[in-house]
């Protein structure tokens, strides 16, 4: 009787061990659950692609941060996890006597994401390209067997670009974002004509410029401190060789803004022209020369380590000069 008993326990005891074992497999591996509808607790987002290019996004306490480095883009992160993340849908599965192609297709191109709360994976799973009718893409959940067709909820949408590897579509393209009652002062120098530099200093509710003139306008540099926010860089300059770059960024700025903070912090936008001829002619990748663009100016600011180009139409209204204060 003690044998059996034995017996039965182990049996039992095997029982329960394999049911625990395959709830935390099930849980892992489930060959449709994409979709993470709660993203508050997510704290980590790897996407890969099969050329090994990744890009690692990281929450530290409410900032996202590209590859533990550089801030991220808040509205773009905030769209990727409301749609891509949390509006997965699964259309059906590919049809079985198309799931080899498909795995076969996916192999050679699909982005490896990986979904992190705290250390623990969510979500691991594979997003291929578009179906040829473009109305749904392919996913593949790591260690499952069929292949599905998913899109958006609400959208026939295609997924794959939605999960960028490139670091440049994720990273915050913000130079100026401040309230007026962040700003102590605001310095402009123009390389060119240091006759029209000039500096502009707020103290409690009073507005100073120097050099001084006779009399400013109160209400004219209040607006002027209001311009410093959602002032954004256009892209990035890629196109020129890194030599190229590091020759501008090291180069005497055509025009440079700094924004000192109240709270003792500064930003520094330093503006190059995009010009030819008179031995300043800059070249691309290719050995073409930059044509002349008034409508932009190469740029390097505080805290990003990359060359890029603003337009004058975002940025053409704080770069006044200091004769625009005696109009």
């Amino acid at each position: 009787m003690k044998k059996y008993i034995g017996i039965l326990a182990l049996l039992v005891v095997g029982m329960v061990g394999y049911y625990f074992a395959e709830k935390k497999r099930s849980s892992t591996v489930d060959d449709k659950n994409f979709s993470l509808e709660n993203t508050d607790n997510i704290t980590r987002i790897s996407l890969e692609d099969r050329s090994r290019k990744r890009v690692v996004l990281t929450k530290k306490e409410d900032t996202w941060f590209v590859n533990n480095k550089i801030k991220a883009f808040a509205p773009k992160v905030d769209l990727f996890l409301s749609t891509a993340i949390s509006k997965i849908r699964v259309k059906g599965p590919v049809p079985k006597t198309a799931h080899e192609t498909t795995i076969r297709k996916m192999v050679g191109k699909a982005i490896h994401v990986r979904i992190y709360e705290g250390e623990n994976l969510v979500r691991d799973y594979y997003v291929g390209e578009a179906t040829p009718e473009q109305d749904a893409s392919y996913l593949h959940i790591n260690g499952g067997k069929v292949p599905y067709l998913a899109h958006i909820l609400g959208y026939n949408s295609i997924l794959y670009p939605k999960f960028s590897t490139d670091k440049n579509d994720w990273l915050d393209k913000t130079v100026f974002d401040y309230n007026v009652d962040e700003i102590e002062s605001v310095e402009i120098d123009y390389l060119n004509e240091p006759d029209e530099s000039f500096i502009l200093t707020r103290k409690d509710s009073m507005y100073k410029l120097t050099p001084g003139i006779n009399s400013l306008n109160q209400i004219a540099a209040k607006s002027y401190f209001a311009l410093f926010s959602f002032r954004n860089f256009e892209g990035y300059a890629d196109y020129l060789e890194q030599n190229v770059k590091d020759s501008l960024k090291g180069s005497a700025p055509h025009i440079k803004v700094t924004v000192n903070l109240s709270n003792g912090k500064q930003q520094t936008l330093h503006l190059y022209q995009k010009k030819s001829g008179d031995g300043n002619t800059i070249y691309d990748k290719t050995g073409n020369p930059i044509v002349e663009d008034t409508e932009r100016y190469f740029a390097s600011f505080t805290g990003f380590p990359y060359l890029v180009t603003v337009q004058e139409y975002i940025f053409g209204k704080i770069l006044v000069k200091r004769s625009y204060w005696n109009e």
